[in-house]
């Protein structure tokens, strides 16, 4: 494939997987109103087979030699807290985000599953603490 080519096909494939990233995000904040019945769990359904695309688009653009922006990881989990108000289940939504987007590489330091599991952490204690303190100034 030409480099031009390839260009366009990242670009395309890029977009693509911003789309699937945005939809995880609109039904991850739909799951964490809807009660719990037969509509809650196709919307699970379909996050789970949203997230596998979204997972197959990166493994492509990997194969391009593409890898994942940090900085768009923590804008997207940042975005999708975006109009709600702070709670456990929408931290832990967002602490997924940034686990799923982030592309660690297995190492010394540990294992992809480990720094994938160490991102979810740092991002829940990320925003519990800053929501603790934004809750004591405004006391």
């Amino acid at each position: 494939m030409t480099t031009t080519a390839q260009q366009k096909v990242v670009q395309y494939l890029g977009e693509a997987r911003a789309s699937e990233r945005a939809l995880t995000r609109q039904l991850q904040s739909q799951i964490a109103i809807t009660p719990r019945g037969s509509y809650r769990t196709a919307l699970e359904t379909h996050l789970r087979e949203t997230r596998g695309h979204a997972e197959r688009i990166t493994e492509r653009l990997e194969d391009l030699g593409e890898r994942s922006n940090p900085v768009a990881t923590a804008i997207g989990a940042a975005q999708s807290l975006a109009g709600q108000a702070p709670s456990e289940e929408a931290f832990a939504a967002a602490a997924d985000l940034a686990a799923e987007d982030c592309s660690p590489t297995s190492d010394q330091r540990g294992s992809e599953e480990y720094k994938r599991h160490l991102a979810r952490e740092l991002t829940l204690r990320a925003l519990r603490t800053a929501t603790a303190r934004a809750l004591r100034e405004e006391n």
